[in-house]
């Protein structure tokens, strides 16, 4: 086989399933930390920070 080029896709893997599929995961899981931070910095005890709204599921 010569004249044939051979190329291994180990970079496109890597983002496509390790970086890419994973990023939704670290995203979902930034809104609920956020989320939670929000309701406690927000707390009737606590009215020296306001919380800013980034992402609102209502």
């Amino acid at each position: 086989m010569e004249g044939t080029a051979h190329c291994r896709p180990e970079g496109f893997y890597f983002w496509a399933y390790f970086f890419g599929a994973n990023f939704v995961w670290a995203i979902a899981a930034t809104t609920l930390i956020w989320q939670g931070w929000c309701q406690i910095v927000s707390s009737p005890k606590n009215d020296r920070y306001e919380c800013v709204k980034v992402l609102s599921w209502e």
